[in-house]
């Protein structure tokens, strides 16, 4: 069941990180857009559309960028519970007015990079945005990539996150393994240059990490699943989330439309609203019968880029997380007498 909708601004982004996609992009199909006059299909499609979504949300690129077009979207007729912007941040004390404005009905996730926040992004006050979010009792979710080179393992990142949480400025955190980077020259599957002994040793500090959030009550997912339940994830013939792509496309998932994957668009949404039926995901042979394929983020982009299999350690790498999954879910439910224990 589909319970997001939501809208990509555009690729734009006033940042450049070492591991984002966006240079490929750029090279290989060009950037894209919302525009103004995009807005009376826009509009026609909320209406159209028959799901009881739970929330609108914002992606990119960076949305703030995209303020005017995301308060005529959040201004018109058709209301949702809740609106959610995925931002790295930097613009937000830029955009104190529109955020005043929905500050009752708005989620903010800030995309942060714990390792590099001051030598791959542009700077900003994050102390000063987080206050400010707080201040209009806007709640924040901080999501950040981990690097499996084991260096966000520090002290310093721990010590950052109790600090935010404590203060009320963060009410969750998110986390997803670096297992990817896409550059112009190549799509690189990192797992697969890894061997099992460095994986293996890239969770056992992982877990030790995980372990001290749950036992300091700190709310957080991981690769986007919030109980740790593997049945959250979704496959992309049967979404959570339906993309509103600037292209006139729908899409169920992001690297979808970013990488113009025509094959596996969902639907059109330009000059009236039409979903399509019997959309054909490929994979490769293995990939059908893995006993990971319910967790796996890319055995898709194995096939459409042509990555094939060698070492099989994105299995391996997924079975870590499914055996994590399944002892955070029972450290969980321990009392705090179990867990000083442990």
């Amino acid at each position: 069941m589909m319970d997001d909708l939501v809208i990509y601004t555009g690729t734009q982004c006033n940042f450049n990180c070492g591991y984002c996609d966006r240079d490929y992009i750029k090279e290989a199909h060009g950037y894209q857009k919302l525009k103004l006059g995009d807005l009376p299909d826009i509009y026609k499609l909320l209406d159209t559309l028959t799901q009881d979504f739970k929330m609108l949300s914002f992606h990119g690129g960076e949305p703030f960028l995209f303020v005017k077009i995301m308060d005529k979207i959040m201004s018109y007729k058709k209301q949702y519970p809740l609106y959610y912007i995925q931002t790295n941040g930097s613009l937000i004390l830029k955009n104190k007015e529109f955020l005043t404005k929905w500050a009752d009905r708005v989620l903010i996730s800030i995309s942060y990079d714990f390792n590099y926040q001051e030598t791959n992004r542009t700077l900003f006050d994050v102390d000063e945005t987080l206050e400010f979010l707080k201040s209009k009792n806007i709640p924040v979710k901080l999501q950040s990539v981990v690097p499996m080179s084991g260096d966000f393992f520090k002290a310093r990142t721990m010590t950052q996150i109790m600090t935010w949480y404590e203060k009320g400025w963060v009410q969750k955190f998110g986390f997803v393994a670096l297992k990817y980077t896409r550059s112009p020259k190549a799509y690189t599957i990192h797992l697969d240059d890894m061997s099992k002994e460095y994986i293996a040793s890239f969770f056992q500090k992982y877990l030790v990490f995980l372990q001290t959030l749950v036992i300091n009550n700190i709310p957080f997912h991981l690769d986007g699943v919030d109980d740790f339940k593997v049945h959250d994830y979704n496959e992309y013939d049967n979404p959570s989330e339906l993309i509103v792509s600037p292209d006139g496309y729908l899409y169920s998932e992001f690297d979808f439309l970013d990488y113009r994957q025509t094959e596996v668009r969902s639907g059109k949404w330009r000059n009236g609203l039409e979903l399509y039926n019997d959309v054909q995901y490929k994979l490769l042979d293995y990939c059908k019968t893995c006993s990971t394929r319910d967790m796996c983020g890319l055995k898709y982009a194995r096939s459409a880029f042509d990555l094939p299999i060698t070492l099989k350690h994105c299995e391996y790498f997924l079975t870590l997380q499914r055996m994590t999954f399944m002892h955070l879910n029972k450290l969980k439910n321990k009392s705090l007498l179990e867990l000083v224990i442990i």
